[in-house]
């Protein structure tokens, strides 16, 4: 038996697309009131603040016209993070094909600043070919490690899968696969509990020894953690190791952590 991988790379791209917002502290009046007199003053970074409190509605009514108009101003003086999210709002004009494409300025600007989401979309973009851009694998392939690189988990899952297939512009390579979906796996809260499928992945390279020696008992550690993390496709796959492994084995896997063997 060969254990499948979970989430395909070229079957979830643009899943991800949109970088899970973290749990935000909501601003208090005097806060927004500050915020609000630096972007008058032209500070960029509060023009930001204050457009994603507005699209996010965070201790104020949520306004999109408002969000728009900070990002922008934010975006227009080279804030990254407004110029992010500016070809965000652009990003998801699904009505005007026009409009959408200005996305692809808006991120590479942010992304050539180094902002990990920015370097994130345009992986996606150039793998794609969407956006007026044409596909070009070398191209994402570069966007998504510079990405990875700095820590981003959804980057570095999907470059984990690049590396387990071959795929978008590089070449096959387990040991650089397991290197990244470690990485991913030891992320709490990872987005879109990367984590967990991430885990079920090192269990898959183990169960199947690709990349690594096989070892079934790290298999079903790596396996049962993302069971643990709420990977339910994982539980039918630990019944069927169970009917492999003696019961000395299936008790001496459960003591293993593998968060802490790697």
């Amino acid at each position: 038996m060969k254990i499948k991988f979970f989430m395909r790379l070229l079957s979830v791209l643009g899943i991800f697309a949109t970088p899970t917002i973290a749990e935000d502290k909501i601003p208090t009046a005097e806060e927004v009131k500050a915020l609000q007199l630096s972007a008058e003053k032209g500070d960029a970074e509060a023009q930001y603040k204050l457009g994603y409190i507005y699209y996010y509605g965070l201790g104020i009514e949520a306004d999109y016209d408002v969000a728009f108009m900070w990002y922008k101003k934010s975006a227009e003086q080279g804030n990254a993070n407004g110029q992010y999210r500016l070809g965000r709002f652009y990003d998801i004009d699904e009505e005007n094909e026009q409009i959408r494409r200005l996305a692809v300025k808006w991120y590479t600007k942010a992304a050539e600043q180094g902002l990990a989401e920015a370097q994130y979309e345009l992986g996606i973009i150039y793998t794609n070919g969407i956006l007026g851009v044409e596909k070009n694998p070398k191209t994402a392939s570069k966007w998504f490690l510079k990405s990875a690189n700095q820590g981003n988990a959804t980057a570095q899952f999907t470059l984990a899968n690049m590396y387990e297939y071959g795929d978008v512009g590089v070449k096959q390579n387990y040991q650089k696969a397991m290197q990244l979906y470690l990485q991913v796996a030891k992320q709490k809260n990872a987005h879109q509990n990367l984590d967990a499928t991430a885990q079920h992945n090192i269990g898959a390279m183990y169960y199947n020894g690709d990349g690594v020696e096989q070892n079934i008992l790290l298999a079903y550690a790596w396996f049962n953690t993302a069971l643990m993390n709420d990977n339910k496709e994982t539980l039918e796959i630990l019944q069927q190791l169970e009917q492999e492994m003696t019961p000395e084995e299936i008790a001496k896997a459960k003591q293993i952590n593998p968060l802490e063997q790697e």
